[in-house]
């Protein structure tokens, strides 16, 4: 049994941050910056179960990312990758943060993950929580083992924002997760609330055409490297959720190609294994973040 995100949350507050990206961000805690990034569709709720233990060692910050939840609506770019690490990047400058941790998951992984990339003094420690948006391939004559999500998984997709209802969210989100048990009514409500706003609804729709239009999609020329992961030199922790939607395999291949990693497999989670088991993801990240 979980607690609600009002309970969950206790000690945390929400700050309206960012400069030239104004918008909504749970803060807790007192110590090294840690910013969490949720994935395509999500906002800072997704965090709920993980925000204040994690702020027990570090100031987390867990904003709602450009052109969703209550987050930024700035004018919409299908390359979306470039303007969520612009995002973070105002929200260091505006809390006037040093170095900052970065856990990301899903497509905030690939945020993450260019952001150590790309911005390699401003970012301490890397965590990658089920990401996206890393091009790998197991052998030159094999397929991808971390494959663009394309039309078919849009089309899985859209009903929960075409018909917002409480069974299409419901459909939605039990494909996070490897145990429907560990959804409860709260979280249905809080993302149907939110996708029935019109300004969000549609700038979701925008982006989720742009995420899952396959690799020759814009947002695609964003993807990180297997050349662009060896460069990594942040110690880095990947966790995986044993019945995420992409195997472990690709987690395991990541770990390979980033010079200090370490993987972590989270057994009988999907792709929201930070959510389905917290105390063992917690318990995880915390202890990467002391070492």
């Amino acid at each position: 049994m979980f607690d609600t995100a009002w309970v969950a949350l206790l000690g945390a507050e929400i700050r309206t941050v960012g400069n030239r990206y104004r918008g909504r961000c749970l803060v807790a805690g007192d110590g090294p910056p840690l910013i969490l990034l949720h994935g395509q569709g999500g906002h800072l709720e997704n965090f709920s179960r993980n925000v204040t233990e994690l702020a027990q060692t570090h100031t987390v910050y867990a904003p709602d990312c450009v052109w969703h939840g209550l987050g930024p609506q700035p004018p919409f770019e299908p390359a979306l990758i470039p303007t969520y690490v612009d995002q973070v990047l105002d929200l260091i400058e505006s809390e006037r943060l040093p170095r900052v941790s970065v856990l990301g998951q899903s497509m905030g992984g690939w945020t993450a993950a260019r952001l150590a990339v790309d911005y390699e003094s401003l970012v301490d420690r890397l965590i990658l929580v089920n990401p996206q948006g890393i091009h790998l391939r197991a052998r030159s004559t094999e397929p991808e083992i971390l494959p663009a999500p394309g039309p078919a998984v849009r089309a899985k997709h859209l009903p929960a924002l075409t018909d917002p209802s409480v069974a299409t969210m419901r459909d939605r989100v039990l494909g996070l997760v490897a145990d429907p048990t560990r959804i409860d009514d709260e979280v249905i409500q809080i993302r149907l609330n939110l996708y029935r706003r019109p300004e969000v609804n549609a700038s979701l729709q925008r982006v989720m055409e742009a995420y899952m239009g396959g690799s020759s999609a814009p947002v695609y020329d964003h993807r990180v490297t297997e050349q662009q992961l060896h460069s990594i030199s942040q110690r880095t922790l990947l966790i995986w959720g044993e019945k995420n939607m992409i195997s472990p395999q690709a987690g395991r291949r990541i770990s390979e190609l980033i010079p200090q990693s370490e993987l972590h497999v989270i057994a009988d989670t999907g792709h929201w294994a930070h959510y389905e088991a917290p105390d063992e993801h917690n318990k995880i990240v915390a202890q990467f973040l002391a070492s």
